[in-house]
């Protein structure tokens, strides 16, 4: 049994409405929908509108067969029947307000219609003028209606009939071959003009205007229109008129079009021409009918600026599309039922019964509509339709349709339409799918004006043979593609998104278009034969979407052939997207872990060597847990055969990383194998959208560049997509392998690997994740080091630095008493063991000069441990260094750590580990009971107080015989008779004194300790006599003395020793100041030749002694003078003047005999320098 057995179409159904064809009831037919009805209430408003100005004609604008001209035939019966002929149709409009609004002006008020269609071969404006005028004739006519004003074929017919110019037209027939081919003779002609030969008027009118015959002349139509209609205004037969011109676009494309649009633009005043002192108007409407807006005319085009505004401004611009809804509503109605009972139960099995056919009528419909089940009870009448086809087919129809190609073409189409379909048996097919919608619809896209479509009928062309060979099912699924392609590209880009997403070519649409006819994997075959055999490209998304502009296809497989090489390691092109998809491994990854995860990415082809240089060097913080994720490139059969090797397979990859995870080097790295490959397929994809975004680059395509760039990307986001929704992975860890979930990776990590890579990590307390946010929390370290008792601590550890609470306890186990004190020695609890091995690492130092905590403690930042910076960690060492306070010293300025001073050094310490910068508050020295004691004794000797600490004890010491004293330490040893032993502890007071901190060893202090207990009493003697300016005199009288000077030299001294010794009196070593007293007193005497026989100065001093010196203050000036030696001589200069005076007397021995043995009696520490250059 056929189809066409059981349905068939209406007989009275017509493709397209014909308004001058409009006879009886049938408008009624018209279903009414938000559109219409919004377009009707301007219509009325311009009629009724207050404002003179609002009163403008209309200009509809629609695409072919979205009903335009049937809810034009509506309008045109709304405005002009008599009211009892619509009142019955008013219900129908579903908004009350335009309801009311009709009804309200109908009951007053009449328009006169005189209906136009197309372009009666019009070719300028005078051939306008007559169709006006011959079209109004006719209606009046039609409406048995005679009026006063004739047309201008009515005009010449009366002076014809009249017989006085008989003559006139004998002569004009007779001569004019033209008018010879309508008319013999008087009669003839007459019968052509009341048939309305526009030609024939055009000819007459012509002659007589030459013959200058007066009777008859031209009407300029606006005056002709006025004239029409004051006379039906004023015989009660109407109130307004109005022109109604359906498929009016033809006359805007003509050569005259301009001057033809001027008039049209005349006529449209009319509606709002003020008349009777601005009462009212002249109330003549146009109402044109165009597929295209004003705008987008040839004759708009030809205006300038100022007259597209004037254009614009004389109409009120109406768009109408066909409404989904609308269409099936007709589309049903115009079905005929042969039998329905078989047709019922076709529809029932075929339809019903299908639950994804029955998911296509949800997904076509919109749910949410208030006539939602109506429209599904329409959509599922038209069976044998397929609720796809209906959808496509009314979408097809309002987007790209013309005047012989619509939807209700379709179904009297019997060549590619619905009458072909109905020929089938109805067990051959289940459903009329779309491929007969691109059918009935080729011969419109292929002849697109703008070319639109031309990528995809070339497309089919091209490939139509290839596909026919595979089968109808192929041919099928291909033109659904195409017809789909075109859909999506005619949308909007501010469409509907649904409606966008309807018309998408993506593989769950071609799917859907065929479900209940075609299995789902059937299609799914057939779609991967047409993406493999290239004769169409399913991109990333699963679209099929044909390019717009082609690509030079040679130029991208040249440049995909040059790309090849380059993609071997697949890590590499996931490192391409980073952000996008390594981010998305790493973020599912590390999804619930507490601790930072670094997830480093390899390829799991490489070279052994190679990839134990790159895991190793990866991997920079030893505090994260480290997981490394081998991907795979999987069999590519070009790429093998160009490089001449097929990557490492699964097994060989997993065999060398177990051997590589049981290595010191790698221990605690998790391995993780990827059994997801990229494929193939999506190996191939990937390089042909790279060739295409390199090719459509150098061709400055950009659109083709964008296009390929994220496809390339979409290929490898689908295969992380594909690994992380489905894909299993190899965990290797210590050499031991175990196969799971990619997705369930994070739970192994957190359940298997960080307690054994961080033993002593805090990964188990029960803390909020924010607690192992990366950061710097001085207020976790502040509660530790700063709560007086453990009380106190609770109490003020609030917000989220109160997570260091969960250091006091191990599960329920308390690890701290009430002093903040560890009470507990299991060293398997992470917090106990951080205490302890600090504790231990600090005192295993305490002997030593300074301890860098930063450096000593940076083992903490490695496994078992893990610590980095964050609330926890910070606040577990804050607890280790606790029972540190005030028992250390900062190296540098020997300040005592208290609880602020920790806190920075805890913060520092984290710093460096972080970042590397250094910070002298974390080289600290430790506080033994020597120093301690040492430290008091030199408080009391030296009477120091405030002061915290040996170091700031010692600064202090120095600054006392600085600013006091004004002399070094040392002097204390000239104060009094003492001992060599006692002397020998105040040099090392003195060494003490200017003791670099890393020097101050603990041998040192107990030797200081062991000699202050010995001699503090005459210390503190000594120390008690020299706290004046005037102790380092006592050392430098008695150097005087030992060089035969007097005290009355010492202010010379002293002056001498200021310009010559560096640096502050406090650091002046003894044996330099004895040095530069000798060098004053050698600048003083140099050997000279004199009048009493070459007797020196050293010689006249030596021997006169001590009384000699009396009063001598004077001489030791003139010597000074005499031997060229001033105070203002330097060192260097008095050195030279002794060498000049040696070279002098180099032969007189006698003299240098002299001087060699005066030295060697004063100076007898010379004895052995001189015994040894002898």
């Amino acid at each position: 049994m056929k189809y066409s057995e059981i349905v068939g179409v209406e007989e009275h159904f017509k493709s397209a409405f014909d308004i001058t064809s409009d006879f009886g009831d049938s408008w009624k037919t018209f279903i009414s929908n938000d559109k219409f009805e919004n377009n009707m209430g301007q219509i009325i408003k311009s009629f009724t509108s207050p404002v003179f100005n609002n009163r403008k004609s209309i200009w509809v604008q629609g695409t072919y067969g979205t009903g335009k001209s049937h809810s034009l035939a509506v309008i045109e019966h709304l405005l002009c029947d008599e009211y009892e002929n619509i009142e019955d149709y008013l219900p129908r409009i579903n908004k009350a307000q335009i309801r009311n609004e009709i009804a309200n002006f109908r009951k007053e008020k009449k328009v006169f219609p005189v209906v136009l269609k197309g372009i009666y071969a019009i070719t300028d404006v005078a051939d306008l003028t007559y169709i006006i005028q011959q079209q109004v004739a006719a209606a009046l006519r039609d409406k048995n209606i005679d009026i006063a004003t004739k047309t201008d074929f009515q005009s010449v017919i009366q002076i014809l009939k009249r017989g006085d110019l008989d003559s006139f037209f004998e002569n004009l027939i007779n001569k004019n071959i033209e008018l010879q081919g309508y008319a013999a003779n008087k009669e003839q002609l007459i019968l052509a003009l009341e048939n309305n030969e526009t030609k024939v008027l055009r000819i007459i009118a012509d002659e007589l205007k030459d013959a200058g015959l007066g009777g008859f002349r031209t009407h300029n139509i606006i005056e002709w229109l006025t004239e029409v209609k004051k006379e039906l205004e004023n015989r009660k037969i109407a109130d307004y008129l109005m022109l109604f011109w359906d498929e009016f676009t033809s006359l805007l494309g003509i050569p005259a079009r301009r001057s033809i649009l001027n008039v049209i633009q005349d006529i449209a005043e009319m509606s709002y021409s003020e008349i009777s002192d601005g009462k009212d108007t002249l109330g003549v409407y146009i109402m044109l009918v165009t597929h295209k807006r004003l705008e987008q005319t040839e004759s708009y085009k030809d205006l300038k600026e100022d007259e597209r505004n004037m254009a614009k401004a004389r109409f009120v611009e109406l768009d109408y599309g066909m409404q989904p809804t609308t269409t099936y509503h007709i589309l049903s109605g115009a079905l005929e039922k042969r039998q329905p009972d078989i047709l019922d139960d076709l529809r029932q099995k075929n339809f019903l019964d299908v639950a994804s056919v029955m998911g296509i009528v949800d997904k076509v419909i919109d749910s949410d509509a208030p006539n939602a089940k109506e429209v599904k009870d329409k959509i599922i009448s038209l069976y044998p339709f397929h609720p796809y086809t209906s959808y496509l087919a009314t979408f097809v129809s309002r987007v790209v349709g013309e005047a012989e190609r619509s939807i209700f073409g379709f179904l009297n189409d019997e060549d590619n339409g619905f009458k072909k379909y109905i020929e089938h048996d109805v067990e051959e097919s289940k459903f009329l799918t779309a491929d007969y919608v691109w059918d009935f619809f080729y011969k419109t896209f292929e002849s697109n004006a703008a070319g639109h479509f031309d990528s995809i009928t070339n497309k089919y062309k091209l490939s139509a043979d290839v596909i026919e060979n595979k089968g109808e099912n192929y041919v099928a699924v291909f033109k659904t593609i195409l017809l789909l392609n075109i859909l999506y590209r005619v949308t909007t880009t501010d469409a509907d998104v649904s409606e966008k997403s309807m018309v998408n070519p993506s593989t769950e649409n071609i799917v859907g278009a065929f479900s209940g006819v075609l299995e789902v994997d059937e299609v799914n075959a057939i779609l991967d034969a047409i993406d493999e055999s290239q004769i169409l490209h399913r991109n990333p998304d699963g679209i099929f979407e044909v390019a717009s502009s082609s690509l030079p296809q040679k130029k991208i497989m040249e440049e995909k052939k040059k790309l090849y090489s380059s993609k071997e390691d697949v890590s590499k092109i996931l490192e391409e997207y980073a952000i996008k998809c390594i981010g998305k491994l790493k973020n599912n990854i590390s999804r619930s872990v507490a601790r930072e995860v670094d997830v480093q990415v390899f390829w799991a082809g490489d070279k052994e060597h190679l990839l134990r240089n790159r895991v190793e060097a990866k991997f920079k913080n030893e505090y994260s847990l480290n997981v490394a994720l081998f991907v795979s490139r999987g069999v590519t059969r070009e790429l093998d055969e160009i490089l001449g090797r097929a990557e490492t397979t699964p097994q060989d990859a997993k065999t060398m990383l177990t051997k590589m995870s049981k290595e010191d080097v790698f221990k605690n790295i998790i391995f993780v194998q990827v059994d997801t490959v990229l494929g193939n397929k999506r190996f191939e994809a990937y390089l042909d959208s790279l060739a295409q975004e390199a090719v459509a680059r150098s061709l400055q395509m950009d659109e083709e560049r964008k296009d390929g760039q994220q496809n390339a990307e979409k290929w490898i986001s689908q295969w992380v997509d594909e690994i992380v929704k489905s894909g299993m992975v190899e965990i290797i860890f210590r050499g031991d392998p175990i196969h799971v979930p990619f997705i369930s990776i994070n739970k192994y990590l957190t359940e298997n690997y960080t307690g054994t890579i961080f033993r002593y990590g805090l990964d188990k307390l029960p803390v909020a994740a924010t607690a192992w946010n990366h950061q710097t929390s001085k207020k976790a370290v502040e509660l530790v080091l700063y709560a007086s008792n453990k009380s106190t601590f609770e109490q003020e550890a609030k917000g989220q630095d109160g997570v260091v609470k969960a250091l006091l306890s191990d599960e329920n186990q308390l690890l701290f008493n009430e002093k903040m004190e560890l009470v507990v020695d299991d060293e398997k609890i992470p917090v106990v063991k951080v205490c302890k091995t600090v504790q231990q690492a600090i005192n295993a130092k305490k002997s030593e000069v300074s301890i860098n905590l930063a450096e000593e403690l940076e083992f903490l930042t490695k496994p078992e441990y893990g610590y980095y910076q964050n609330r926890l960690f910070m606040g577990a060492l804050a607890f280790a260094l606790r029972p540190f306070i005030d028992r250390l010293y900062t190296s540098g300025n020997g300040q005592r750590i208290d609880k602020t001073v920790m806190k920075e050094v805890i913060v520092a310490i984290f710093t460096y580990w972080e970042n590397g910068k250094y910070n002298d508050k974390f080289v600290v020295r430790m506080s033994t009971e020597e120093e301690q004691e040492l430290t008091e004794k030199l408080a009391t000797v030296f009477g120091i107080e405030g002061k915290d600490g040996l170091l700031e004890t010692k600064w202090a010491i120095r600054e006392k015989f600085q600013k006091k004293s004004k002399a070094p330490l040392w002097v204390l040893k000239y104060v009094g008779d003492n001992t060599d032993k006692y002397c020998e502890f105040i040099d090392k007071l003195f060494k003490f004194s200017k003791s670099t901190d890393e020097n101050i060893v603990q041998n040192f202090i107990i030797e200081l300790l062991n000699g202050i207990k010995t001699y503090d009493v005459e210390l503190s003697n000594a120390v008690a006599s020299v706290e004046n300016s005037a102790c380092l005199d006592t050392y430098i009288l008695r150097e005087l003395t030992n060089i035969g000077e007097n005290s009355s030299s010492i202010d010379e001294v002293k002056e001498y020793l200021k310009t010559r010794m560096s640096g502050e009196v406090v650091f002046w070593e003894e044996d330099d100041v004895q040095k530069q007293i000798w060098m004053w007193k050698m600048g003083k005497q140099v050997p000279a030749s004199s009048s009493n026989g070459g007797t020196t100065e050293i010689e006249s001093t030596t021997s006169s002694g001590d009384n000699s010196s009396s009063g001598s203050t004077e001489n030791t000036g003139e010597t000074y003078e005499k031997s060229g030696v001033t105070s203002d001589t330097t060192d260097a200069e008095v050195l030279s003047i002794a060498k000049k005076g040696i070279e002098n007397n180099k032969n007189n021995c006698d003299k240098l005999y002299e001087i060699l043995t005066k030295l060697i009696d004063k100076y007898e520490y010379m004895a052995k320098d001189i015994n040894e250059l002898l």
